[in-house]
């Protein structure tokens, strides 16, 4: 095993926690192995933000949310210029539809960069907080309304929400017309 070939290898125990999650990410096996080794990679590497922007979502896919913020937080106050940091904030925020805080973490990773798909997101968020108008413009002006997952929408804040897209839908045929 590589880990015993090079114990004190940040870079090994890394993508050997990466590939133990993947492998049994379906059924959950090797799990807590996994998140074991991202701890271990990040004890021999602490100043690296990639480590633990990858330990937090893997806690978050592990359902263990405030471990995961916790992780995010850390690695944010390590390196607060990487926008990708925030968009990751922003869909746990919203994934625990805690949306007030997903949006502020969005918007800073739009003030990082202005990448449609961060802007998207922004869409998504304001409009799970009611605020339909303001994401359909900004879908409007991004380029179009999302079609992804079978006409599903949001894409990516992972639930189906018929009648938003139909309010969407109406708001974008008032400026259509």
């Amino acid at each position: 095993m590589a880990t015993e070939l090079n114990p004190t290898s940040a870079l090994v125990h890394f993508y050997y926690a990466k590939s133990l999650f993947f492998e049994g990410f379906e059924s959950g096996r090797h799990r807590k192995k996994a998140l074991k080794e991202f701890e271990h990679a990040i004890n021999l590497a602490p100043s690296n933000v990639r480590f633990r922007c990858e330990y937090a979502e893997a806690l978050f896919e592990s359902n263990l949310v405030d471990e995961a913020i916790t992780v995010l937080d850390v690695a944010i106050a390590l390196d607060n210029k990487q926008p990708e940091y925030y968009v990751i904030r922003s869909l746990i925020m919203a994934a625990e539809k805690k949306y007030s805080d997903a949006l502020v973490a969005i918007e800073k990773a739009c003030d990082l960069d202005s990448d449609p798909e961060k802007k998207l997101i922004k869409a998504e968020i304001l409009i799970s907080l009611g605020r339909v108008e303001e994401g359909s413009k900004i879908f409007k002006t991004v380029g179009g309304l999302p079609d992804t997952d079978g006409g599903k929408f949001p894409m990516h804040l992972g639930y189906n929400k018929p009648i938003r897209r139909a309010e969407i839908e109406d708001f974008w045929s008032d400026w259509e017309d």
